[in-house]
């Protein structure tokens, strides 16, 4: 495939389901939108070191149209307290055990050295721990921010598009529930494409590199996959067909899971970044799905209603 944008119908629908209000608190509230969605739609015509760039860029601009349209800050706030709340509570959970599970594999010794080694093992348990709760938080937290994510994506979409969307054929609560489980399948996907990836570590030096690279491609092509996801549902793209779609855009795309891997990666403030990205997708899902001026798709999506 070619990292050519895909011609797809444009969407011109004025009704919805989702009867969300406009974001008009600030009176230049869709001015940031309009100039972030007129600079990637320039991008495309550019070349690919330019849509790398703009890709990267584009979760740190997102993140200033959330912060310029107060009205979504609740979508923001809401699902980061939840995970915040879930990630103390396992942590707390954990490192409460971590004791319990040293002291039933090795019991406490007597002699001065042993019991060094043994509360040395005591605090690395505790220290992994805190990792390991981190880590199933970062997973759970796509899970959990799903509905609030499908909303704000639609408060974000809504704007961009100056109330033109697509009419979904489901409801708000159905929506939600679709986000929840579109989420799951595409960690499910993810697990299962890095699984042989990761089997590349055992070879050495030679397999670590190349586990190293194609683990940073793939997640990047992920990332971007999972935050698009939202606008791509409405457009009634199945999964196949939004994998083709990121495939025929790639240097976006991959731009884009670049800039947010950034994010994501810097501890506690991931929480943050999850409503940041959707944002963020939720205006590149919008760009690729629109019909490219002058340059022919190679491999067109069909929509499916």
């Amino acid at each position: 495939m070619t990292d050519s944008p895909v011609d797809t119908p444009s969407v011109g629908n004025t009704s919805t389901d989702l009867t969300l209000p406009r974001m008009d608190d600030a009176a230049d509230a869709g001015d940031d939108i309009s100039d972030l969605m007129a600079s990637l739609r320039g991008a495309r015509q550019m070349s690919t070191f330019h849509r790398l760039a703009v890709g990267m860029m584009l979760p740190f601009k997102a993140a200033g149209i959330l912060w310029n349209h107060r009205r979504t800050w609740p979508m923001v706030v809401l699902p980061a307290l939840i995970n915040a709340a879930v990630f103390v509570l396992l942590a707390i959970f954990m490192v409460t055990y971590a004791g319990d599970i040293i002291g039933w594999v090795w019991s406490k010794p007597t002699g001065l050295i042993a019991l060094i080694f043994w509360w040395a093992a005591i605090v690395f348990a505790s220290a992994l721990s805190l990792v390991a709760s981190y880590a199933f938080t970062l997973i759970l937290a796509g899970i959990v921010a799903s509905p609030f994510n499908d909303v704000l994506s639609a408060r974000v979409e809504r704007e961009a598009l100056a109330g033109e969307m697509p009419e979904p054929d489901y409801g708000l609560i159905w929506g939600s529930l679709r986000a929840v489980g579109s989420s799951i399948v595409i960690l499910l996907s993810y697990g299962i494409v890095m699984l042989p990836i990761l089997v590349l570590n055992l070879v050495p030096v030679v397999g670590q590199v190349a586990a190293s690279i194609l683990s940073t491609g793939v997640s990047a092509m992920f990332i971007a996959l999972e935050f698009t996801d939202y606008s791509l549902e409405r457009r009634g793209l199945n999964l196949r067909q939004k994998f083709e779609l990121l495939e025929d855009n790639r240097t976006f795309a991959l731009g884009f899971g670049l800039g947010t891997a950034v994010l994501i990666w810097v501890p506690l403030l991931n929480f943050l970044t999850i409503p940041i990205a959707v944002a963020g997708g939720t205006l590149l899902g919008i760009i690729l799905t629109e019909p490219a001026p002058s340059i022919a798709s190679d491999t067109p999506v069909e929509r499916h209603g």
